[in-house]
């Protein structure tokens, strides 16, 4: 009885190790969409995503949240949506002109601010969303934190995005 049952383990083990050995191309092919002149083309999948600022500003909840913070977040997620290097650039401070313009290439859903935490001076608010990069045909999830510290002013300034 244990040859029998060593032997059919073996068996299986074989038949595991030749199937894990297949060719990859195999597996993840798209399918194939037949046009009009019988050419084989191969089918592409749209990504979908919708566009925006989609937060809703009335569910942060901390006490270091403040109506300055918001304002200029708002400024920026709506510049980075509409693509406005001019306004993006204008609203990160020190001057450093065109450090975030990569996030103009892409389309982003910011969904929700998901953190506001206190570190040394500053104020980070992670803004979490749904971003398709340019000549990617998947929609990708994360989030950025927002780095904001008070000049000498008290005003609030967005020192850095990462």
């Amino acid at each position: 009885m244990k040859k029998i049952v060593f032997a059919l383990g073996i068996v299986l083990l074989a038949v595991g190790s030749l199937a894990a050995c297949r060719p990859e191309s195999d597996v993840d092919s798209p399918p194939e969409v037949q046009s009009a002149n019988t050419e084989a083309v191969p089918a592409k999948s749209e990504a979908r995503i919708d566009p925006g600022v989609h937060v809703d500003w009335d569910a942060v909840d901390s006490p270091l949240w403040n109506p300055g913070i918001e304002t200029k977040l708002k400024a920026v997620l709506d510049a980075v949506i509409r693509k406005d290097a001019k306004t993006l650039n204008e609203e990160v401070k020190p001057d450093s002109p065109g450090a975030f313009d990569y996030m103009l290439e892409d389309e982003y859903d910011f969904r929700k601010v998901t953190d506001v935490r206190a570190e040394r001076n500053r104020v980070l608010v992670q803004v979490d969303h749904d971003v398709l990069m340019a000549g990617s045909d998947s929609v990708q999830n994360g989030g950025y934190y927002y780095y904001f510290e008070q000049d000498e002013n008290g005003q609030w300034q967005l020192l850095a995005i990462d």
